[in-house]
């Protein structure tokens, strides 16, 4: 998938103005992808997904939307430090911490935690 460039073109649909129901299947591919594989996890970061993921994390997004892009976040920021840098550097937090403040959906809520407690680790090395 990655070196046909799918996770490219993956990213390329989280675009803004997209269809929401779109971009949270194409949320939720790119979190299956990055499910323990890093390699996957550094294309994502490499094609520039953790800032328009990130950046999907609006006030008004579909709670969907936010359920599976949160999830893509988790996985992103499991493995490596380099994921926790990249969402830290476009603001994951802060999105991620508005993410808990608004209603949403509990499993939004939980992952959402769940990636702040990832982003809180740094790697011993």
């Amino acid at each position: 998938m990655r070196e046909c460039g799918g996770i490219a073109a993956l990213v390329a649909l989280l675009a803004p103005g997209g269809s929401p129901a779109v971009q949270a299947r194409a949320a939720a591919a790119l979190g299956n992808l990055c499910s323990s594989n890093t390699r996957n996890q550094d294309s994502v970061r490499v094609c520039g997904g953790v800032a328009v993921l990130v950046g999907l994390l609006t006030p008004d997004g579909s709670p969907d939307l936010q359920r599976y892009v949160v999830g893509a976040l988790a996985h992103l920021t499991s493995e490596g430090e380099q994921g926790r840098d990249a969402v830290r550097a476009c603001g994951g937090t802060a999105a991620l911490e508005h993410v808990l403040a608004c209603p949403s959906s509990a499993a939004a809520h939980e992952q959402a935690a769940a990636v702040l407690r990832n982003l809180e680790r740094v790697d011993q090395g």
